[in-house]
């Protein structure tokens, strides 16, 4: 059980909450996963995919509604046909912007509160961490985290 507290703006539930309405297979990692487990701050979302041909248009699908729902907020939206590999890395927004959020104040989504998707996490298997994963609660949504063992192999 982890003992830290996430650091989630506005923008960063509504990926998350995105990513469940459409059945999509993430795991959350990085500084979040740190916070969650060793009670680090992190500001941004990171968020590993599968690449896998049986999840590709699933996951290609909720990254481009994603990038259409906020078009103001990428530079270019993301459209099919494109190529997901475990070398690619999106990031949302690509460059700096403001929104308004649920609360009708102003966010600003820089560099360090950005959103960055990974698609693959050496040296581990997504769907073998996704087996290994612990779920917390974020907001009353189910989140899958990375286990701590994972994520110590990988900051190894």
């Amino acid at each position: 059980m982890g003992s830290g507290c996430l650091n989630l703006t506005w923008y960063h539930l509504e990926f998350l909450r995105h990513l469940d309405n459409l059945s999509t297979p993430f795991l959350l990692i990085g500084g979040q996963a740190r916070s969650h487990y060793l009670g680090t701050t992190s500001r941004d979302l990171d968020i590993w995919m599968p690449t896998d041909n049986s999840q590709n248009s699933t996951v290609k699908s909720a990254l481009e509604k994603w990038s259409s729902r906020f078009s103001n907020r990428t530079a270019r939206p993301i459209a099919q046909p494109f190529c997901l590999t475990e070398k690619t890395q999106i990031m949302f927004p690509d460059t700096d912007v403001s929104v308004i959020d649920d609360k009708n104040q102003l966010l600003r989504i820089n560099e360090q509160t950005k959103i960055d998707i990974l698609f693959s996490l050496e040296p581990l298997s997504f769907e073998t961490s996704l087996s290994n994963c612990e779920w917390i609660n974020v907001n009353g949504l189910q989140v899958p985290i990375l286990s701590q063992a994972d994520l110590l192999k990988v900051e190894k």
